[in-house]
């Protein structure tokens, strides 16, 4: 209630928020080998998926290119005081994004950086692996969690960079997954006895 017991309109909390148009892009790749290598060697009709998806050249290699591309065009910088690696992560996630209302979960950083500043932390004086006190490193389920951040080594992130996610805040839209599939007519691959493998997904 207002002045003399009047009634009075909520506060405008001033929130906007906008509208954006994403088209989903095909994210994919192929690759042709001959017919008789696949009767031969028998361990090439499981190699040939698990490359076209996890190797350097696979399609979670391009996804992560997509996704970090556009964390680097849309993250905000740093904005602390902290200069070693593993403390500036910590305050990001606890001090800057927590301060805005934004709960950190997820950590992304070169799998050299993660070695380097987590798994083998080395004091300067005594050489013994060490962390700043109050910090907590844990393994869990075959993931590494600094505090409560779960830290993710993406080779396609530079070194000496990283990115606090709060992935409450961000999603990654797929319109059709990852889809395998195995041809023998395109273009002249009847004729030459090839065959070609296209791995393929939609997403945003």
């Amino acid at each position: 209630t207002g002045q003399s017991g009047a009634d009075v309109a909520k506060p405008d909390v001033n929130v906007t928020f906008k509208d954006v148009t994403i088209t989903p892009q095909w994210v994919a790749g192929k690759m042709r080998v001959n017919r008789e290598l696949l009767m031969n060697v028998p361990y090439l009709s499981t190699s040939i998926p698990q490359t076209l998806l996890y190797s350097p050249v696979g399609l979670y290699a391009a996804e992560n290119t997509l996704i970090t591309t556009y964390l680097s065009t849309n993250a905000v910088s740093y904005a602390g005081d902290k200069t070693i690696g593993v403390e500036m992560i910590v305050d990001a996630a606890f001090g800057q994004m927590l301060g805005n209302y934004l709960q950190a979960d997820y950590v992304l950083l070169n799998n050299y950086d993660y070695v380097e500043f987590i798994a083998l932390n080395k004091a300067d004086g005594s050489g013994e692996y060490d962390l700043p006190n109050g910090l907590q490193v844990a393994i869990i389920d075959g993931s590494l969690f600094i505090n409560s951040l779960k830290a993710v080594p993406v080779p396609s992130i530079p070194r000496h960079t990283a990115y606090v996610i709060a992935s409450s805040e961000f999603e990654f839209l797929t319109r059709m997954g990852a889809e395998l599939r195995m041809f023998e007519q395109s273009q002249d691959d009847a004729e030459k006895n090839k065959v070609l493998f296209r791995i393929e997904e939609m997403v945003a």
